[in-house]
């Protein structure tokens, strides 16, 4: 038991760092957590949806769907009798990992099934000060709900959550200020890219052909401009305005 708890312990450790470093998106986030963490139970797909302004439940975050299937279900009501509204109006999971209960609790779930899948679980996560996101998780094995699982899921969806509030009051921000940006000299954009891909003032100091000095006189210019205290957070901000350029992901889990 102890080397099982380690081992989940070391997964979360992961994850930790994983956001530190990597500063992902969403979907970066339901790809790591479904190849890393939930891989030993089987884990195949996940989404993270939100809770909307009269009652919609719409998917913002996924891994392992194609299109098709997200157009299927893209849009429900916290009125209906789903897993995903039901777990938000209870603020608990709901366990689906037996047929007969899927087909006995949720028989609109039918069309939605998959041969492979053998549990659904879905629970809501916290974001932005609020239980108004779901997060669900099928797996193609059967998945026992007990205390410990539960305990290591929402912990993985606490870290998700804080995340994302943090992605989402970071773009709010960048938003209003989006007009400093075009305030960055052209060398300083370039500075601002290789920092979002991990290059060090020294490295990029050699890529660019300029002197550390330089270019530490340069990053300390950057914050001053975007009114960022370093170099975490000029990273987060230039991600957000760049995704195709900034946004690192999880390809080769």
């Amino acid at each position: 038991m102890m080397s099982e708890v380690k081992g989940k312990l070391d997964q979360v450790l992961e994850l930790i760092e994983f956001i530190h470093t990597e500063i992902p998106d969403g979907n970066s986030l339901c790809q790591f957590v479904t190849i890393r963490m939930l891989k030993e139970f089987g884990a195949l797909n996940m989404f993270i949806s939100e809770l909307k302004p009269g009652g919609l439940i719409i998917p913002a975050y996924q891994f392992g769907f194609t299109e098709e299937e997200m157009q299927s279900w893209y849009i429900s009501s916290i009125d209906d009798h789903i897993p995903t509204a039901d777990a938000l109006k209870t603020n608990s999971f709901i366990w689906l990992a037996d047929r007969e209960d899927w087909d006995r609790d949720y028989p609109d779930l039918a069309k939605f099934k998959y041969p492979e899948v053998e549990t659904f679980i879905c629970w809501p996560i916290h974001i932005r000060g609020a239980y108004m996101s779901v997060m669900g998780v099928s797996f193609t094995k059967v998945v026992a709900s007990n205390h410990e699982i539960k305990n290591y899921l929402e912990t993985i969806s606490g870290l998700v959550g804080l995340q994302i509030s943090s992605l989402k009051r970071l773009r709010v921000s960048v938003e209003q200020d989006s007009a400093l940006w075009n305030l960055l000299t052209n060398r300083q954009h370039k500075i601002v890219a290789m920092m979002s891909e991990g290059m060090t003032n020294n490295q990029i100091a050699e890529e660019l052909g300029y002197s550390h000095s330089t270019i530490r006189q340069e990053t300390i210019k950057i914050y001053e401009t975007l009114g960022v205290t370093g170099r975490k957070s000029a990273t987060q901000a230039y991600r957000i305005n760049f995704p195709v350029h900034g946004a690192n992901q999880v390809s080769t889990i």
